[in-house]
């Protein structure tokens, strides 16, 4: 998974050179111990490719903004924020779950891009779990992508500002905030070459 470090890295240095572009966050942390993939082994069975971005960053960091914002009423920015593997796994009652029955118990966090929502693995007893959109405590959708699929939409994305939205919106044919829409109108005018359905199933 090495590629995938040198294709955020890659990305990043794009976002740089980008001339409407601020890149105000970009951290990659080291590689995860044994110790800590042996913890969150205790949990799941980590995957082929899970194994091979922890063992060589245990979690990135990345957020970007616009050099100019005057006249812009939209929110246009980007986060990203893959949690070290040791969190992803550990227990997240109290913060995503309050109780054995909660029904989002089976939900881990994988990328916490905003405080009040995430990307998330739902352990739901497959060998390879599919990544879902969450909104903490309200919502629960599928994105269709399993962690290395998640990890190419967020190069794809550049992490922009609640992109999970939109897929959701193209999955389910619903949407009830103005994020998908706001993702349509701009990640164009910024990244001219982007399709989203590069990454929709």
């Amino acid at each position: 998974m090495k590629i995938y470090l040198e294709e955020f890295k890659k990305m990043v240095d794009e976002l740089n050179q980008h001339p409407k572009i601020i890149v105000t966050d970009f951290v990659i942390n080291p590689p995860a111990t044994k110790e800590e993939i042996e913890f969150a082994e205790k949990k799941f069975k980590l995957t082929s490719d899970m194994l091979d971005f922890y063992k060589s960053a245990n979690g990135i960091k990345l957020s970007w903004e616009l050099k100019d914002t005057e006249g812009t009423e939209d929110t246009v920015m980007g986060n990203i924020e893959l949690l070290p593997v040791q969190e992803v796994f550990q227990d997240w009652k109290n913060t995503i779950y309050w109780d054995d029955n909660d029904k989002y118990k089976q939900i881990h966090p994988l990328d916490f891009f905003v405080p009040e929502a995430c990307a998330a693995l739902n352990l739901d007893g497959s060998d390879n779990p599919i990544v879902y959109y969450h909104y903490c405590g309200e919502e629960m959708n599928t994105l269709k992508m399993d962690f290395k699929e998640y990890l190419y939409a967020l190069l794809k994305t550049r992490g922009f500002w609640y992109w999970q939205t939109a897929v959701v919106a193209e999955l389910t044919g619903e949407e009830n905030t103005t994020e998908p829409e706001n993702f349509r109108v701009n990640i164009p005018k910024l990244f001219p070459n982007f399709e989203l359905s590069e990454i929709l199933k």
